[in-house]
């Protein structure tokens, strides 16, 4: 069943019996794309980590209102540690790619980033198709939170900002050295008791990280992250990361459960 985003009220969730307004865009998805009649039970979610199930109340001018008819909160998505992504803003749909895919894959925040060899400006008036992407990404993939798209800002403050286990990626071949009984890149690897709240990975632009980057890394403890032996491109480096980060995610979870 096809997932709509709706309009919860301004400090609560939806609660059973509200009718709610479904969010911008989604009139004409029912209308002309599904010929969705009044009466039809919709599955939605906020954006915020409820799920519901709504029976379509008006679906012609104006905007489509629901009426909710059962409620639940996706518990897993807000379980500790929550995944972050800090990318350089690359070349038109290759960033669009980027957004879709490290919605799709977990992330609940992602950090557009100035550095120094990027070759995009990353411009305001970009923020809302990017919203949109990752709106459209959220129902496709059936997740009930939307990540939080952050205003693109530069590594040192994205570092400094960072309450989190970091990692980075698009590092060269001498970092991607393998300590005794640690990998990187294992998402398996020994944990510790101590469960972070957030795990965050940076990537780097086309022209990879500069020496001042690559010394801010460094210095802030962030972990090289072995993602192969190739050159990889911004976007297939976020979903590569995310991927093995999801399990590490999972991973440190069942350790704090004693699992």
């Amino acid at each position: 069943m096809p997932q709509f985003l709706v309009i919860p009220p301004a400090r609560r969730p939806a609660a059973v019996g509200d009718v709610l307004v479904l969010a911008d865009g989604e009139a004409r998805h029912l209308k002309t794309v599904l010929r969705t009649d009044p009466g039809v039970e919709l599955a939605l979610t906020d954006g915020r980590g409820f799920r519901y199930t709504g029976r379509l109340v008006t679906v012609g001018k104006g905007d489509p209102t629901v009426e909710i008819l059962t409620v639940m909160q996706d518990e897993t998505e807000a379980r500790l540690p929550l995944l972050a992504v800090a990318l350089g803003v690359v070349k038109g749909r290759r960033f669009e790619w980027a957004l879709e895919k490290a919605c799709e894959l977990g992330a609940h925040r992602i950090l557009p980033l100035r550095t120094e060899f990027g070759v995009v400006e990353p411009g305001g008036n970009k923020q809302e198709r990017w919203q949109t992407i990752l709106a459209s990404a959220l129902k496709q993939c059936g997740r009930c939170v939307m990540p939080q798209l952050a205003a693109p800002e530069g590594l040192a403050a994205v570092l400094e900002d960072a309450a989190a286990e970091v990692w980075y990626g698009a590092s060269p071949a001498a970092e991607r050295t393998r300590a005794a009984g640690w990998d990187p890149a294992d998402p398996e690897a020994p944990v510790g008791s101590g469960l972070p709240g957030e795990i965050l990975v940076c990537i780097g632009p086309e022209g990879g990280w500069s020496t001042g980057e690559m010394d801010m890394l460094r210095r802030s403890g962030a972990r090289p992250l072995d993602l192969g032996p190739h050159v990889l491109r911004t976007e297939t480096a976020v979903a590569a990361s995310l991927a093995v980060l999801q399990r590490r995610r999972q991973r440190l979870q069942a350790v704090a459960r004693g699992a």
